[in-house]
């Protein structure tokens, strides 16, 4: 017999006899413990997302209110979590029977011995055993599990190894509980002395939380789709125009203050791997494709300058976007830590609509082979968001060539603006136009029975009556008449 306890073992339970061993004789009901503590809630937080050895290792003590019997069992039900799967576990008790001994880990006479085992895994999810099943052993000494007995739940039938892991299962922040049920005798009839209320262990929790800040990348028109802004030209038109200070970054976060917004979009990736084991994030992949604005993979339609990876702004990696993986490695994260990935025009090539999507995958710690993944994380959605901005649509939503049709547009920008349109007619057929820039604070007039708008529907070949579609850069003022035989008549514009 091995009479030589863990100090990790001797801890937690010399905590648990002097604690437990004092109210033993006040027991009305039987009772599980956690790390000596008979009275308070466990406030434990069980990993849901770290399965691997040494995740969280607590104490759990069985106090019977009736003497045990040889040969009978129970079962330890868990909610929210369970002991991690293992082919083996031990009931074991103390060898001089005396709870009260406050000198374990140094008195010879108070190790610990087998009195019972494991005899069914029970339950099993997702690698964890949420309702194993016990038995005393018919031969054990019945002086060890009499009446307010600590039996202790061990890993080796020396009952000298650490205790075994408590892991979580499910969701994020839900309460872990355990509680004995279902009290057999050797004949399998109940025995529910050995029942217990459910004890309280703590709460399901995440060994690594990643968020980001999700940036809407403003492409600007005015600089012909080459470059982003910050700055926008305000857009729209008459009394729904906008003031063109759209916020940079969606929703949640907010930016990083080392941008240079004009030159470049950056999402920051926010990862969290606060705790006091000592578990060190090493290691995390990722995958990053560019989705065009038809839902595709069009990896080769965003031409960048560079895709800078950079991990609290030390050193950094340059990353092609095209889907490949790319891996960092030697992270020692414990706590938070930002990943920035910076997206830089070539200033060259025009910038495509669409969406950033990011798979983050294959985390590892510190505590296995660098090769193998031990987190389990996997996690597909998009990182960024490439818009139009500073762009007017609207529809003028009657003109006709029987008749005198005008537009008049006034453009609030400081620049050039642009213009275009495209002219469908009562039978659908469309025609589209490129006019000719309005100067900054400019005005143009359109009309219906002459000039560019009648040009391209007569080349076209569309009918007399038309819908037309304006596209400008920048804010404007629009009005539209048409002449009847009566007099004018006001054609109201609208944004489209």
């Amino acid at each position: 017999m091995n009479n030589i306890i863990s100090k990790f073992a001797a801890s937690v339970l010399l905590a648990g006899i002097v604690i437990s061993g004092a109210s033993a004789a006040t027991l009305t009901k039987s009772q599980l413990v956690l790390d000596g503590n008979v009275s308070t809630d466990g406030t434990a937080a069980f990993f849901i997302d770290y399965k691997a050895k040494g995740n969280t290792d607590h104490n759990l003590t069985f106090i019977p209110i009736i003497n045990a019997t040889k040969g009978s069992g129970f079962t330890l039900e868990f909610e929210n979590g369970g002991f991690q799967a293992v082919n083996s576990l031990y009931l074991c008790s103390r060898a001089d029977g005396n709870e009260s001994n406050s000198t374990i880990g140094t008195d010879e006479n108070s190790s610990l011995v087998k009195v019972g085992n494991m005899f069914s895994r029970g339950t099993l999810v997702d690698g964890v055993m949420t309702a194993p099943q016990f038995q005393f052993s018919p031969d054990a000494n019945l002086s060890l599990i009499d009446s307010g007995s600590h039996i202790y739940f061990m890993t080796k039938d020396t009952c000298a190894e650490e205790v075994p892991a408590i892991l979580g299962i499910g969701a994020n922040c839900q309460t872990v509980t355990a509680k004995v049920t279902n009290g057999k005798t050797t004949q399998g009839t109940s025995f529910s002395d050995y029942n217990t209320k459910a004890m309280v262990l703590g709460k399901t929790s995440k060994l690594v939380n990643i968020s980001c800040k999700v940036p809407t990348c403003q492409i600007d028109y005015n600089k012909d789709m080459k470059q982003f802004t910050n700055a926008p030209a305000s857009a729209g038109i008459n009394a729904g125009i906008g003031g063109g200070a759209a916020p940079f970054l969606d929703a949640t976060l907010g930016m990083c203050p080392t941008c240079d917004d004009t030159a470049a979009c950056v999402t920051t990736i926010e990862v969290n791997a606060s705790n006091t084991q000592g578990i060190l994030l090493e290691r995390m992949k990722f995958d990053l494709n560019f989705v065009n604005k038809d839902g595709v993979i069009a990896n080769s339609e965003l031409k960048l300058k560079s895709v800078d990876v950079k991990l609290d702004n030390n050193e950094s990696v340059d990353y092609t976007l095209d889907g490949t993986t790319l891996t960092l490695s030697g992270l020692a994260i414990n706590g938070n830590q930002n990943i920035q990935i910076t997206y830089t025009p070539d200033g060259t090539n025009v910038l495509p609509e669409g969406t950033i999507s990011g798979k983050i995958y294959d985390l590892d710690t510190n505590l296995t082979d660098s090769i193998a993944s031990d987190i389990t994380f996997t996690r597909t959605e998009n990182v960024a968001t490439f818009v139009l901005a500073g762009l007017t649509k609207f529809i003028v939503p009657y003109m006709n060539t029987n008749y005198k049709t005008f537009v008049k547009i006034t453009t609030q920008s400081t620049t050039v603006a642009k213009l275009s349109a495209v002219i469908t007619d009562q039978n659908g057929k469309t025609a589209e136009v490129t006019l000719a820039d309005i100067p900054a604070k400019g005005t143009v007039y359109l009309f219906s029975n002459k000039g560019p708008l009648f040009d391209a529907a007569q080349a076209a070949g569309l009918a007399n009556a038309w819908t037309v579609d304006f596209t400008t850069t920048g804010a404007a003022v629009v009005d539209s008449y048409m002449t009847t035989a009566t007099g004018e008549r006001r054609v109201e514009a609208f944004e489209n």
